[in-house]
């Protein structure tokens, strides 16, 4: 089963593809739409697994995977800039992740900074709703 993340915004987000040969983050339109969001635009976000699961969850902080560290923090880097371009342009975006076919399962909603990705203790909880909102200048 795998780590499902989701990506709301008001700004319509170019689409990329993921390849064995492009394996980034990668940003594309959902199959399914969790029903959570107050952005009109909602995407998938593939890690460098071609789902999810390559973004910092719970276990891999609490006992790390020292073989997918270093991937885990491409992935995290990678996803933070996108956020970090996406928010030039809007106040928040919004993410939901949670295991697939749970994507009706809400059972929080957090309001973070967009910071808080570059802490290492940050982590995707499993059917949380994160407000990801601008830094303030």
């Amino acid at each position: 089963m795998c780590f499902m993340l989701y990506l709301a915004s008001d700004q319509e987000i170019p689409l990329t593809l993921w390849s064995k040969e492009n394996a980034n983050v990668c940003i594309n339109l959902p199959v399914f739409t969790p029903k959570h969001f107050s952005k009109k635009h909602v995407y998938f976000v593939n890690s460098s697994e071609c789902c999810g699961c390559g973004f910092r969850q719970e276990e891999d902080v609490s006992y790390p995977d020292f073989s997918e560290i270093e991937s885990t923090n491409k992935n995290q880097a990678q996803l933070y800039k996108q956020l970090s371009d996406l928010l030039k342009c809007e106040d928040s975006v919004e993410l939901f992740g949670c295991w697939a076919g749970s994507e009706e399962d809400l059972e929080n909603r957090k309001e973070i900074r967009l910071s808080d990705f570059l802490n290492e203790s940050f982590y995707f909880n499993e059917n949380e709703l994160l407000v990801v909102m601008k830094e303030e200048i």
